[in-house]
């Protein structure tokens, strides 16, 4: 198996994921439901997406390589390389999110006669806003509903479960043993338990919404490719694959400053100009220090430093007592123990027991020997964001 491109992650919410469950309902409907059983969506094994009939040994009645390029993605030589390694089986397809305008004049080779899939008539291209539309469609007729409403409902329960399957196989298995696919009687199956649950609904979103974040925020830096390749392998495809627990974990640390009362909230959790402007603007903008995972948080270790620098969502400007307050609360209701820690947010900077009655009163003391979290509140603080890049991106 190979490495591919690293903004087309296993995420059930990623491009990939989508053209594979389009191009299996489109299959499902040129089949006869009996035969359901024998036909298989697999993902990442020949290319990216393959549609193959189990006859004793699979079969492949297409394969499909799907490529989310948007920078100088109009070009033909933009897939030289692709169309060059490509698994064929005689129905092979090259999907692209933006219009190829050179493909029948460049000078760039097809050796292996690959096709360009076709989304509707002479539509040869789709973009990452435009898939949901073109699923909802075929919903329609594999349902045969014609409610729009029905078939959203029906493609979250979909996504979610393709999204559940792949982060099962990250978390438990290497690579090379991955096992991603569901046979067409799965995704009717699937489709006949209706919508997801409240809970499910939640993470579901919030999943969906923090990938489609990243994806935005890409588009808006101009950024290394080695970088972006880094990020996306060590920190945002290990937080998409939390378990569900530990992922709302994750995101309640990095919106410590709400109130404790409203932590629970999908509407809190998923902050979205907090994570534009902060979580993402420094994962993305700081390219000298490599972060890690650690925590359920991302952190930086600094050089000469024995002060970690966690990132936050924290967008917060006004009241830093309240800020402050709620972020003391929140803490100590979450288990964390964090020493020293520096809390990366929009605007402030500053030590947590400048602002906190409760700290101000206590004694600062260079040993841990009373309560651990004090010792925390006592050491810990908040740095904007501004001085956090310029720090990290001087080491």
């Amino acid at each position: 198996m190979n490495n591919r491109n690293a903004t087309a992650t296993w995420s059930g919410f990623a491009h990939q994921g989508q053209v594979g469950l389009l191009v299996a309902l489109r299959t499902m409907q040129e089949i006869d439901q009996k035969e359901y059983a024998q036909y298989y969506l697999e993902y990442e094994n020949k290319e990216d997406i393959a549609i193959y009939k189990l006859e004793g040994t699979p079969y492949y009645k297409s394969v499909h390589q799907v490529k989310a390029y948007y920078s100088e993605g109009g070009s033909k030589s933009k897939y030289k390389k692709a169309l060059a390694d490509f698994e064929c089986c005689g129905d092979d397809y090259l999907h692209t999110v933006m219009e190829i305008k050179d493909w029948d004049t460049s000078t760039t080779g097809n050796p292996k006669n690959v096709k360009r899939y076709s989304y509707s008539g002479t539509k040869l291209h789709c973009s990452t806003e435009e898939i949901e539309g073109y699923l909802i469609e075929a919903l329609k007729k594999v349902t045969d509903d014609g409610n729009d409403a029905k078939c959203k409902v029906l493609l979250q329960r979909l996504t979610y479960e393709l999204d559940q399957k792949i982060c099962q196989e990250h978390r438990t298995k290497k690579k090379v043993d991955y096992d991603i696919k569901f046979s067409f009687e799965d995704i009717r199956d699937i489709l006949e338990k209706g919508e997801l649950s409240i809970q499910e609904t939640n993470i579901y979103e919030c999943r969906r919404l923090f990938y489609s974040s990243f994806k935005r925020k890409i588009k808006s830096l101009d950024i290394t490719k080695k970088h972006l390749e880094q990020i996306t392998q060590d920190i945002i495809e290990i937080i998409y694959q939390l378990p569900d627990v530990e992922f709302v974990q994750f995101l309640k640390l990095l919106n410590l400053n709400e109130p404790p009362k409203d932590l629970e909230a999908t509407a809190i959790l998923y902050n979205a100009e907090g994570l534009r402007s902060v979580f993402f603007d420094v994962l993305l903008n700081v390219e000298r220090l490599t972060p890690s995972f650690l925590d359920q948080s991302v952190q930086y270790s600094v050089p000469r430093s024995s002060a970690p620098l966690v990132l936050t969502s924290i967008n917060q400007e006004d009241d830093l007592n309240e800020i402050v307050e709620n972020i003391i609360e929140n803490m100590r209701q979450l288990n964390v123990l964090w020493e020293g820690h520096q809390l990366i947010n929009r605007h402030h900077t500053g030590k947590l027991i400048e602002h906190h009655n409760t700290l101000k009163n206590l004694v600062i003391k260079d040993e841990l020997n009373e309560d651990p979290f004090n010792y925390f509140s006592k050491k810990g603080g908040l740095i904007e964001r501004d001085k956090a890049k310029e720090i990290l991106n001087n080491e």
